[in-house]
């Protein structure tokens, strides 16, 4: 069971102090049977790569990429022996992990598997582009298509979701981008003045109360002047930002800054709860989840629209224990480095 089914069978809802607090009690359930793994799966990833860069690409669960890595070092988390995991709460199994790129709101939408877990179709464009489309799905009414275009002389992979009003009715969407990564890392993203929120960021508590903190205070986030920083895992499991700065870093404990940029819609409307453009999810320090978020798509039927992230993978030392990181730095380094797309 979703959150978001979890949600619409227990009540109440209520507004309590400066934030929204959704107080929800679940019934217990059995410990979840993890689903059969076929193997053969690996055999069938397609995969690009330019001499700097290994771009991997697995359509049989949920149009995923399972490999980013360079110099041999992977900046996806994907367990090679099951394409699945455990969700955190122990309720469910769920996935699958790697580099995922799926729709909202969430909290709204319905748990939609044909999307995010089944099979999708895959295409070789050319040699350093790659085309995965979904079946289309009727719980959320689109179909999905998917481009990976990896640079012929850098480490930048362009991600290109399109989605397609599949059904014969109005609906509204947004792209909302899960790329799992190693745990254990320094993530950092650029804060805009105006945020509506007083502590620059919020929380979510998640199982089993799903309250969202307005004013968290947190060891592991730290606020340096127009940069936030989360090192290690949060006191709960999802931070979330409303910054319009379009883009995060992420440095890994294998010598690698993960850089994303993507873009945003200041007078447009972000449609989740709290209207979020940017969230973190971790899981200790296993797995983080990076996750752009885009704004509010009404689609008309048959009518498309696209989000773009933009990758790329630098060389950069991880701090020692103790190690101040500045994050000044590291937004110059991945500017002079990662420069946005003209």
């Amino acid at each position: 069971m979703t959150r978001s089914q979890i949600a619409s069978q227990w009540l109440p809802l209520c507004i309590i102090g400066f934030g929204l607090v959704i107080t929800l009690e679940a019934a217990e359930s059995p410990a979840p049977i993890a689903p059969p793994v076929d193997a053969s799966w690996l055999a069938k990833v397609e995969t690009i790569e330019n001499g700097l860069v290994r771009v991997g690409a697995d359509a049989l669960h949920g149009g995923r990429l399972v490999e980013y890595s360079l110099g041999g070092r992977n900046a996806l988390y994907s367990d090679a022996l099951h394409p699945e995991w455990v969700f955190p709460d122990n309720d469910h199994w769920v996935g699958p992990a790697g580099g995922r790129f799926d729709i909202g709101p969430e909290e709204i939408l319905l748990e939609h598997t044909v999307l995010t877990d089944g099979p999708w179709t895959i295409e070789r464009v050319d040699r350093l582009h790659l085309r995965m489309v979904s079946p289309v799905d009727t719980v959320t009414g689109v179909q999905l298509n998917r481009d990976v275009v990896l640079d012929p002389g850098s480490t930048r992979l362009r991600c290109t979701t399109t989605t397609t009003n599949r059904s014969d009715r109005l609906l509204h969407r947004s792209y909302w981008g899960r790329s799992l990564a190693p745990g254990g890392g320094i993530f950092i993203t650029s804060l805009t003045p105006d945020s509506r929120f007083l502590n620059q960021f919020i929380e979510y508590t998640l199982y089993p109360t799903f309250q969202i903190l307005m004013q968290p205070k947190d060891p592991a986030v730290t606020i340096r002047g127009e940069y936030l920083m989360l090192r290690g895992a949060p006191l709960q499991p999802k931070i979330g930002l409303d910054t319009q700065s379009g883009w995060m870093a992420y440095l890994m404990r294998t010598g690698m800054l993960f850089v994303k940029r993507f873009p945003v819609y200041p007078e447009r409307r972000y449609a989740d709860l709290a209207g979020l453009t940017i969230s973190v999810w971790s899981n200790q320090d296993r797995m983080v989840e990076l996750e752009p978020l885009g704004p509010e798509e009404r689609l008309a039927p048959g009518q498309s629209a696209t989000f773009t992230e933009d990758w790329w993978l630098l060389d950069h030392p991880f701090p020692a224990d103790g190690e101040e990181v500045d994050p000044a730095r590291i937004r110059a380094f991945a500017d002079q480095q990662a420069p946005p797309a003209p």
